[in-house]
């Protein structure tokens, strides 16, 4: 019974090296194909190699080793591999020997081979796996669909080539095609150092949202003011973001929002009048009956509150606490 064991340990070896005729000798021998030694089965090993060693896969294939045989139970198999070694010609290969292309792992992160192809940005094997019939809406790890992975990643042609096969631009990591969660592909692309304008743009093209909050009641707007961003501010206010939203945690505006920020933030002028003139409010008041000028006051942003007073805040105003601007300054 050792022999066998023996025999097939020594398949593994063999496959990891690329040396063929010794597969092959030892498959004629007995040796199990489907055999794991630490979890690594001849056909995985391979693929692991570094260097693609096409006669090796294809003497394992015609031994009929399962090309869907994961690490361990619910983990990655060797498509997925392939696409993690980025490497297309194994891709096809495994594909053309019935390799399932939607398998998820279920076991530590949860990944699907698309998934795993939009994080390293495999432009070619995107478009591959989506030919072959890999669901773009399969969400990966951390329930992310990898729409908002590859905005994420800042990888345009990606993104282009994701909503083209119908990935749901709205989409977030909580199931269904609109559930509200933290992550959603606007919203990310706004959070990206520097903004991505240009993925934001082909967002907005394929009717993203551009209203749409997450779970904390947030818009793309509040996330592009607060940080002062004013092409992204124009681009979203251009399609019709609404630039009084009110947040669902606090009624905030994103005009607020930007005036919660330290007192270190230094206020663009410029940017606050672009604001105003696209119909911002100066003194709507959030649950607390606060204002923007309060809240500004209240960090000890005198710049904010010098500007706002300026532009026309109204300095009298008091909120639920009876707190005013000289209270809080």
């Amino acid at each position: 019974p050792d022999v066998p064991k023996y025999l097939s340990a020594a398949l593994v070896a063999a496959a990891g090296k690329g040396q063929t005729e010794m597969v092959k000798f030892l498959i004629g021998k007995g040796a199990d194909v489907n055999f794991k030694d630490s979890g690594r089965s001849p056909l995985l090993e391979s693929l692991d190699s570094g260097t693609y060693y096409p006669e090796t896969i294809a003497a394992l294939i015609q031994a009929k080793a399962d090309v869907n045989l994961p690490e361990k139970k619910g983990r990655k198999t060797p498509l997925m591999q392939a696409v993690h070694m980025r490497n297309l010609q194994a891709v096809k290969d495994l594909i053309t020997a019935g390799a399932q292309i939607n398998y998820l792992t279920t076991e530590g992160e949860r990944l699907t081979a698309l998934y795993i192809a939009v994080d390293r940005d495999q432009k070619e094997i995107v478009s591959y796996l989506i030919e072959k019939g890999a669901n773009v809406n399969l969400r990966g790890d951390q329930n992310l669909p990898p729409l908002v992975r590859a905005v994420q990643r800042g990888n345009k042609e990606i993104v282009k080539i994701l909503l083209d096969a119908k990935a749901h631009v709205n989409a977030s990591e909580v199931e269904g095609e609109d559930g509200v969660g933290t992550f959603f592909a606007l919203n990310e692309a706004v959070l990206e150092k520097p903004v991505n304008l240009e993925i934001m743009e082909i967002l907005l093209g394929a009717q993203a949202n551009v209203n749409r909050k997450n779970s904390q009641g947030q818009t793309a707007l509040h996330r592009s003011v607060s940080r002062q961003y004013q092409n992204a501010t124009e681009l979203l206010l251009s399609h019709g973001a609404d630039v009084n939203v009110q947040d669902t945690k606090s009624s905030d505006t994103p005009l607020m929002r930007l005036c919660a920020e330290s007192p270190h933030t230094q206020p663009n002028e410029a940017f606050f009048k672009m604001l105003i003139t696209q119909g911002a409010k100066l003194d709507i008041e959030n649950k607390f009956g606060d204002t923007a000028l309060l809240i500004a006051a209240r960090v000890r942003n005198t710049k904010m509150v010098d500007l706002l007073i300026t532009l026309g805040a109204d300095k009298n105003h008091v909120n639920k606490k009876g707190e005013g601007l000289k209270d809080l300054l």
